[in-house]
């Protein structure tokens, strides 16, 4: 699968079932990764969802019931760091940047050990500071890789994973409101052409003889219409709805670029 397929056949998905076989296979294809796990990390009241852990996976049985019963859920440094995180990160990573209580390094252990293998996540923002979250880990396991491919995958990670969750929250929205309706202005339109290009503020301030006040009011008047947590977000949504059509791999560096 392409990302270009993903980005289209997610945002037309007829079910959250659909949804997250697409996201299986995204993974795979284009990350490496076999064992995906995605969890609402806090409760959802804009979507009417408590909060859950695991609430779509193909983690095994086996290894989730070992989870729940040593109650790993609550010390997981994978999942707390994840709550003050912003953007992907790799599991191996932890030590470096927390002090793992015994518990947490045995945590981490028995997951390598149950077959958990170049662990990657991810927290995702959605609106009114709800949190959503995955995680994926490859079965087989295999060399690490070096510096430009792993940056190159959790790019990718990263646009999977906020195309995944901002489809899941318009399936579910769809079931507490009418569509949402997206009417850009001209100039909002611009600028959002240049949020896909990953310009800074005052690159597209420059660029449209704007000031960075104008940009930034612009930007968040994007954000709220796209109901967007994030710039990536409303970009990602933007394309899957026909409202911008731009080249998607120009968001992430391919390795060796």
């Amino acid at each position: 699968m392409r990302l270009e397929d993903f980005l289209e056949r997610s945002s037309t998905a007829r079910d959250i079932d659909e949804l997250y076989r697409l996201l299986e296979k995204a993974l795979a294809d284009l990350c490496g990764y076999d064992r995906v796990i995605f969890s609402l990390m806090s409760d959802h009241p804009s979507l009417g969802l408590d909060a859950g852990h695991g609430v779509m996976r193909n983690y095994p049985d086996a290894w989730m019931k070992h989870y729940v019963e040593h109650g790993y859920e609550h010390l997981d440094p994978v999942r707390r760091f994840g709550f003050r995180k912003v953007g992907p990160f790799i599991w191996d990573s932890l030590p470096l940047v927390m002090d793992l209580a015994p518990a947490q390094v045995r945590c981490m252990n028995e997951c390598q050990e149950a077959g958990f293998h170049n662990g990657a996540a991810i927290c995702l923002r959605g609106v009114a500071n709800e949190l959503g979250g995955i995680g994926v880990a490859s079965s087989a396991e295999r060399k690490a890789d070096g510096e430009k491919t792993a940056r190159y995958k959790l790019g990718m990670l990263n646009m999977i994973a906020q195309q995944f969750y901002a489809a899941f929250c318009q399936l579910h929205e769809r079931q507490h409101r009418a569509p949402m309706e997206i009417i850009l202005t001209p100039q909002e339109l611009t600028v959002l052409e240049h949020m896909a290009r990953a310009k800074t503020d005052d690159m597209i301030a420059f660029d449209m003889n704007l000031t960075r006040h104008a940009v930034d009011f612009h930007v968040r008047k994007i954000l709220r219409k796209m109901r967007a947590p994030n710039r990536m977000s409303a970009v990602l949504r933007a394309i899957a709805s026909g409202v911008l059509s731009v080249e998607p791999a120009a968001f992430i560096r391919r390795p060796g670029h």
